[in-house]
């Protein structure tokens, strides 16, 4: 390089530092502005099939699904095929990430796949589920269409500490069974039997598909000892159980 060129070669050396620091600092403030559009977002329309919102550990807190996507049981950390379903669902979870209730919205004309039961035959399902950190459902409450004969209620239950060792195990052994049939054995086994003596019903207030208004309590052991009704004709009627069932006293007799 000769000496006359070098305040030329420096110069453009300084242009090129100049443009490159420009070019720099303008890719900066775009990476920023697009950081900030990322954290605070405005659409006017977001179509999607499911919705799954995580905390900043990335475990699950709330999930919005279809119909034809179904989200597990999560309980203790064990996922299982869900019971029922079929239906646009919003679930929430605790902040171990475990299910802790939900909403079930479902409804259709015909069977489930679209059979026909009867001309225009419909049938629906909304359910409002309560759990807790270590139980399924206390409270539910449930309306629905069973092709034409309507229904409405709320139930609350007792049920079992999904904590305890044994409940642990059965929850792991549920998860690993791969079929329907197979995880009926297992609630069949004595910690399964065990599990389901552990859930009771305790109490019900609603209407039935007969229309009949219904209100039972139940004992510890779900056993219903008072049920009063009020059929459609207006008749009403109050009943006391013993612990077998069986009627002790009515009114009006």
């Amino acid at each position: 390089m000769s000496d006359v060129s070098l305040p030329r070669q420096i110069r453009r050396l300084r242009i090129f530092a100049t443009a490159a620091t420009v070019i720099a600092a303008a890719a900066l403030l775009v990476a920023a502005e697009a950081v900030h559009a990322a954290r605070d977002a405005t659409f006017n329309t977001l179509t999607v099939h499911r919705l799954i919102l995580r905390d900043q550990r990335g475990r699950l807190a709330m999930v919005l699904t279809n119909h034809d996507q179904p989200m597990p049981s999560v309980i203790n950390g064990q996922r299982f095929p869900r019971s029922g379903g079929g239906g646009n669902e919003i679930i929430f979870y605790n902040r171990l990430g475990n299910e802790q209730g939900g909403l079930l919205w479902t409804g259709q004309r015909g069977g489930r796949d679209g059979g026909q039961r009867g001309a225009g035959a419909a049938s629906s399902t909304n359910v409002l589920s309560f759990d807790t950190v270590n139980t399924d459902q206390l409270l539910q409450v449930d309306d629905g269409d069973d092709h034409g004969r309507f229904f409405s209620y709320i139930t609350g239950w007792n049920r079992a500490d999904f904590n305890r060792p044994r409940y642990l195990r059965l929850f792991q052994r549920l998860a690993a069974a791969k079929t329907p049939a197979a995880r009926r054995a297992v609630l069949r086994s004595p910690a399964g039997q065990a599990y389901l003596r552990g859930t009771a019903r305790r109490y019900l207030v609603g209407y039935n598909r007969r229309n009949t208004a219904m209100v039972m309590l139940a004992d510890a052991q779900g056993r219903p000892r008072i049920k009063m009704f009020v059929t459609p004709a207006g008749k009403a009627e109050l009943e006391f159980l013993s612990a077998m069932g069986a009627v002790v006293a009515r009114y009006p007799k």
